[in-house]
């Protein structure tokens, strides 16, 4: 269900319902909200781990690099700015609420734990590295029907491209920057334009409709069976 609302809402509402859903009520002592929000954190985490592997094992990264063409003129300017946000937040915020903070801290550390069991990080990986496969699997069968094959490494500098626009939620469903950023991705491969938006509605909608499936039949999981009479 948290998934399918990502889908949808803007701001990712989905990961806060389920970490709103998940905490136990009332919250124990020793996993609270700020726990499952860790642990959550720590499936994003892993989720970026898993993409990166398979775009660096693959050589997509170098593709993306040249494409993108950062300018890093002002990226110092940013780093001091945000140095001097810090600084300023400290003195006259959160320094007068240190102790709170530390709690805090602590509780949400503790949800991320669980990527220090290598059973369990391992698995968690797999499972990541699995999923993006998966979709990139997909996008491969879409350009092939448009008689424009994409190798392995293609397709993940195309999902490079989608997940840095998608990034900041701006739109609902991500309808228009989704569209437009894996048109453009795909014409840098010398896709023409009409192929690579029909290949990028199609992938969009599909995705869609994968969420909407799965989150159907996680409402119904989900309701509550009535008591025998």
């Amino acid at each position: 269900l948290g998934q399918t609302m990502n889908a949808f809402l803007p701001a990712r509402a989905g990961d806060f319902y389920k970490v709103t859903t998940l905490t136990p009520k009332p919250a124990k002592p020793d996993f609270g909200i700020l726990t499952l929000t860790g642990i959550m954190a720590a499936d994003k985490l892993v989720d970026t781990a898993a993409f990166l592997v398979l775009i660096f094992s693959l050589g997509s990264f170098r593709q993306s690099l040249a494409s993108l063409n950062f300018d890093r003129a002002p990226s110092w300017k940013l780093g001091v700015g945000a140095f001097l946000g810090l600084l300023l937040l400290w003195q006259f915020v959160l320094k007068r609420r240190f102790g709170h903070l530390t709690r805090w801290f602590l509780q949400f550390i503790k949800g991320l734990k669980s990527l220090l069991s290598p059973s369990q990080l391992f698995l968690a990986l797999s499972f990541g590295i699995f999923v993006w496969l998966s979709e990139a699997f997909a996008l491969q069968q879409l350009s092939f029907y448009q008689s424009s094959p994409l190798t392995l490494a293609q397709a993940f500098f195309v999902l490079t491209m989608l997940n840095i626009a998608i990034a900041v939620p701006v739109s609902v469903a991500n309808i228009g920057p989704f569209e437009a950023s894996m048109a453009f991705a795909l014409t840098q491969l010398n896709i023409p334009l009409e192929a690579a938006l029909a290949i990028a509605t199609v992938h969009h909608g599909l995705q869609v409709l994968a969420y909407v499936v799965c989150g159907g039949l996680g409402y119904f999981l989900r309701r509550p069976t009535k008591a025998p009479i």
